[in-house]
């Protein structure tokens, strides 16, 4: 139990100094793979493999993020104040 307790608190501890050294949409896909992880340990430990829902669940949520993390690179990001901005910064010219 106390080690397991060290553990945690290192990972946490650790988890916090890569969101001070790097952004957190460099560091999601790294979050995202808690969930293999702890699926594999399940499996290797317990012999239980998630039911259709959760790994429905599972899907959606590394769905979400993957869409988060590539939201700007895909073009589907709100534009608006760029192009207003552009816009502006065009009327200002002589």
């Amino acid at each position: 139990m106390l080690a397991i307790g060290c553990l945690g608190g290192l990972g946490h501890f650790l988890l916090i100094r890569a969101v001070e050294i790097a952004s957190p949409t460099t560091l999601a896909p790294f979050v995202y793979t808690q969930l293999v992880w702890s699926t594999l340990l399940a499996l290797i430990a317990f012999g239980e493999f998630p039911d259709p829902i959760s790994l429905l669940g599972m899907l959606v949520i590394i769905a979400a993020g993957l869409l988060a993390v590539n939201w700007r690179r895909v073009g589907l990001g709100v534009r608006v104040p760029q192009q207003a901005r552009m816009q502006r910064l065009l009327q200002e010219t002589p």
